[in-house]
This record gives C-alpha cells, sequence and structure tokens, in this order.
C-alpha cells in the first residue's frame, strides 16, 4: 500500500511525457497540430486521474474495514 501512490504518480508523469515527447516528433512533421496534442493529454489526464481516484479507494478500503 506506501507504494500505491509513488506508483501511480510514475505512471501518470511517464505517460504525460510520453505524449508529449511522441506528439512533438508529429507535430515537427506536420502530421498533428498543437491542439490536437493538448486535447489528446487532456483526455489521458481525464483518465488517469480516475485510475489514480479508484487506487486511492483501494488503498482506502482494507483501512476503512478494520475501524
Amino acid at each position: 500500500m506506501a507504494l500505491a501512490f509513488p506508483t501511480v504518480m510514475l505512471v501518470l508523469n511517464v505517460s504525460s511525457v510520453a505524449v508529449i515527447w511522441f506528439g512533438s516528433f508529429r507535430i515537427e512533421d506536420g502530421s498533428m497540430q498543437v491542439g490536437t496534442l493538448i486535447a489528446f493529454l487532456s483526455y489521458l489526464l481525464q483518465i488517469l486521474m480516475s485510475v489514480m481516484m479508484a487506487t486511492f479507494m483501494a488503498v482506502m478500503i482494507p483501512r476503512a474495514a478494520v475501524s
């Protein structure tokens, strides 16, 4: 349980950097616009925030069962 928060944050940050990294190459080639990259990054962050909240709920359930 102590690794849940750092793991989720690592996944969140690595995926954000990966999207920006690969998107920058697409923008440089001209096959993608900046707005498309920002939209994709926003959708990704919404999905990952939901996963993060679900992870925190999964961590809190055993704590709540004890008390």
